[in-house]
């Protein structure tokens, strides 16, 4: 069974344009079989979209915020915990899977007004430089949505690592990073 990781990232788009991420889960209370680690643990994990959750909420006309989704992301982390220089992180984010709750909501975003679909299929973070953060690792890395690529720094707060027979290897982590959606040319309704 490969080490899977718990990595969820979510997308705010709010007036300003700021985008965040971070995990859905924290992880549950360990049973008696299975070993918890408090620490991060050194591996490599295929990211588990079926227990993540890539989240957005939207400020709509500066008087609410209502929460959204993508569907379809897939990536991997590798942990070093002993070198943190050594450890990487890829994340792949189909933009057609973005989902409000709302069909028509949902076809607006997913064309040229916002995500553009069709010409830019997928959002994509790949970090360039790891090392040691307040709760777990801070991550430097390229940022590509819409064609664009900028260097954003995200904190990655370590969650938890288990392991047991059934699920193998596990392990969490809650990130956020801001970016301002117009420098991407993500321009509709700004002002």
């Amino acid at each position: 069974m490969r080490p899977i990781a718990t990595f969820a990232v979510a997308a705010v788009l709010l007036p300003a344009g700021v985008l965040f991420a971070r995990s859905a889960r924290a992880p549950a209370a360990p049973r008696a079989t299975e070993a918890r680690a408090e620490e991060p643990k050194s591996g490599t994990f295929q990211i588990d979209a079926v227990h993540s959750s890539l989240l957005f909420g939207i400020v709509h006309a500066d008087a609410s915020r209502f929460w959204g989704r993508f569907n379809s992301f897939k990536g991997q982390i590798v942990v070093d915990a002993a070198k943190p220089e050594a450890s990487s992180v890829v994340v792949e984010v189909a933009a057609d899977s973005v989902d409000t709750g709302n069909d028509g909501r949902d076809q607006h975003l997913r064309g040229p007004d916002f995500f553009n679909a069709k010409e830019f299929p997928e959002i994509v973070f790949e970090s360039k430089k790891v090392s040691k953060g307040p709760k777990g690792f801070q991550v430097v890395g390229e940022f590509t949505m819409l064609g664009v690529t900028k260097e954003v720094t995200a904190d990655a707060e370590f969650i938890g690592y288990s392991e047991n027979e059934r699920m193998g290897k596990r392990t969490g982590y809650e990130v956020r990073f801001t970016i301002k959606r117009t420098d991407f040319g993500m321009d509709y309704s700004v002002g």
